[in-house]
Order: structure tokens, then C-alpha cells, then sequence
């Protein structure tokens, strides 16, 4: 088994930093294209679902009539919204992720690239199939901690009114709620190691899409601590890119409440304008960096040693056909400890 170290990860780390520096400008162009159509779909279905609801608001009719149309298109509408999320979504996130993974491998991809699914009919239904397989992993994973926190919560409200004690009752649902967080960010990232089964399609699209999240997954077995450590060294970048876009929303609206008027307008205009392009910058950024490492960690793991590869890939059909992570043996180890702080928790 591979070992995946500090050391390692900060090399991995800093690559893809410099990569996705480099191409930033294509990188918020991909995310744009993979954004763009889902929110326009999202749109469509929802005027669809409650397009009539207003109508009959505007007209002026009762209640009673307003909310059973809003009641037969929520219905109707549930199941559109989440086929059609599906199907647009998942030849785009096959785009995306093919996009990461070219960038994370050291090759220089375009932003049309999200796009690519689109113009091969094998491609488009690799990318459906796969967003369905990893739509019912999350499920299944999540079904079990869902019914207990549900149950659980059952229990606390009756022993709670039994008792007659409101203390009791808010105190153990606050815990319950936190472990159940607790519980959801493990099941997260045991996800995105089946998600990792994008970069298999994308170097062997024959392979099947419950087989490839599978296999993705199974990559990180005895590397789930590393993993997970991994994960969170994104935090101060994701903590960063947050803080900056709430400090320009809260600015805004100080600067609304105190200036007032035209001045205090024009202020929050000019701050929710940064909001956005704050955002948008560090948003993709951050996506960018953690996506591309996380695929240059799954390749460095993936990749056998040489002298156990016709062991290790006897019983696979995928091998990873690129080398985003540098190896133990053709790099030259740095010795530079310093860290990429204030924003990495390398």
C-alpha cells in the first residue's frame, strides 16, 4: 500500500495551486458553461411548477384555488425538476470533471470542454448514468443516518412534552443535529471518493458507472484518516472565500443603514457587485484547486508501485493515464517546510 503523507500532500497541493493559477481565467469559463444551463433549466421548471399559482394570484382568486395549483404543480413538478436536473447535469459534470482532470495532469484544456458530452451520444449517456449511480450512493448512504435522526427527534419531542421540560428538549436536539452534522460530513466525503469515478470514465468511457465509482472508491481504502485530513486542509480557503464575500454584503448594508438615501444605495450596489465578482473568483478558485488535488491524490494512489503493478491491475480494466501527483521516485523531494498559510491548513 501507498503512503500518503504530509510531505506528499503538500507537493500534490502545490501543483495544482500553480496550475489552477495559471488558468484561471478558463476555469471560471467552465464553470460558467456548467452553471449557466442547470440554473436555466431550474428556471424553466420552476415557472412550470408555479407559473399558474401567480397567474392566478395576480387575477386576483382566492386562496383555496391559489394553493391547489401550487399543490398539483409542486407535484407534477418534484419529479420533472429531478429527471431534468439528471439528465443536464450529469453530462455537464462529466465535462467539468474531465476539464479537472486534463488541468490536474498538467495539459491545458478549454473551457468548451464542459460542453464536449453534448456532441457524442456515448458521452452524454455516460455522464447520465453516472450522475443517477452517485444520486443513489448519497441516497443510500444517507437513508439510514436521515431515519434515525428522524426517529430520534420523535422520541426527544414525547419525552420532552412528557416531562414538561423545554431545556431537555432543546438541548438534545441541538446535540442530535450536531452529531448528525458530524455523521453527514463523513458520509461527504466517502461520496466524493465515489465521485472520483468521473476520472475512470474519463480514461475508459466503456467502463461501467457503478463499477467506476466503485473502483474510485475503493482507491482510498486504508487512506480514509489521509483523506479526510485532506479535506479539511481546504478549510481556511473555503473560510476565505465565504468571509470575503459576507464582509462585502455586510458593508453594504452598513453602508446603507448609515448613509441612507442615494449615497447609501449606490454604496450597497457597489458592494453586492464585489459580493458577486468576489465569489465568482474565489468560489471557482477554491472548487478549482480542491477538485484538481483531490484528483492528483486519487491518481498518486491509484498509480501501483512498478513492482506490484501486473498484481495490482491483473483484475482491472482501467489503469489512470495521466500523472498529476508526483511519484516517490521521479521527484525530487522538496525541503522547503514553509507553508502556503495564511490560507492552506497544509
Amino acid at each position: 500500500m501507498k503512503t500518503f503523507n504530509a510531505q506528499k500532500r503538500r507537493e500534490i497541493k502545490r501543483e495544482c495551486r500553480s496550475r489552477v493559477s495559471a488558468r484561471l481565467g478558463t476555469c471560471i469559463g467552465a464553470n460558467f458553461l456548467y452553471g449557466l444551463p442547470i440554473v436555466l433549466v431550474l428556471l424553466i421548471v420552476y415557472i412550470t411548477m408555479f407559473g399558474s399559482s401567480f397567474s392566478l394570484m395576480l387575477a386576483g382568486a382566492d386562496e383555496t384555488a391559489v394553493a391547489q395549483a401550487m399543490m398539483r404543480g409542486t407535484g407534477s413538478g418534484i419529479f420533472t425538476a429531478l429527471l431534468l436536473t439528471i439528465v443536464i447535469s450529469g453530462p455537464l459534470s462529466f465535462g467539468l470533471m474531465r476539464f479537472y482532470t486534463d488541468l490536474s495532469r498538467g495539459a491545458q484544456p478549454g473551457a468548451g470542454m464542459v460542453l464536449q458530452p453534448f456532441t457524442s451520444g456515448s458521452s452524454l449517456w455516460t455522464g447520465i448514468r453516472m450522475s443517477f449511480c452517485l444520486f443513489l450512493r448519497s441516497l443510500i448512504w444517507n437513508a439510514l443516518p436521515t431515519f434515525l435522526l428522524t426517529n430520534a427527534g420523535i422520541v426527544l419531542v414525547f419525552l420532552g412534552i412528557r416531562n414538561g421540560s423545554t431545556n431537555f428538549l432543546n438541548v438534545s436536539i441541538v446535540i442530535l443535529y450536531v452529531i448528525y452534522a458530524i455523521v453527514s460530513f463523513f458520509i461527504g466525503i466517502k461520496i466524493s471518493t465515489y465521485s472520483l469515478g468521473w476520472v475512470v470514465l474519463h480514461d475508459n468511457e466503456q467502463y461501467g458507472a457503478w463499477s467506476a465509482s466503485r473502483d474510485a472508491s475503493a482507491v482510498f481504502r486504508g487512506h480514509f484518516g489521509a483523506l479526510v485530513v485532506f479535506v479539511l486542509s481546504f478549510l481556511g480557503w473555503d473560510i476565505l472565500a465565504g468571509g470575503a464575500v459576507y464582509l462585502c454584503i455586510l458593508l453594504g448594508t452598513l453602508g446603507a443603514g448609515i448613509l441612507g438615501g442615494g449615497l447609501g444605495l449606490a454604496v450597497m450596489v457597489v458592494c453586492l457587485v464585489a459580493a458577486l465578482c468576489l465569489g465568482l473568483v474565489l468560489g471557482t478558485f477554491v472548487s478549482a484547486y480542491s477538485q484538481t488535488s483531490l484528483i492528483a491524490m486519487f491518481d498518486y494512489l491509484a498509480t501501483p508501485e512498478p513492482q506490484f503493478a501486473s498484481f495490482e491491475q491483473a483484475d482491472c480494466d482501467w489503469t489512470p493515464t495521466g500523472a498529476s501527483a508526483p511519484t516517490d521516485t521521479e521527484t525530487q523531494v522538496h525541503t522547503d517546510e514553509s507553508s502556503d498559510e495564511p490560507h492552506d491548513a497544509q
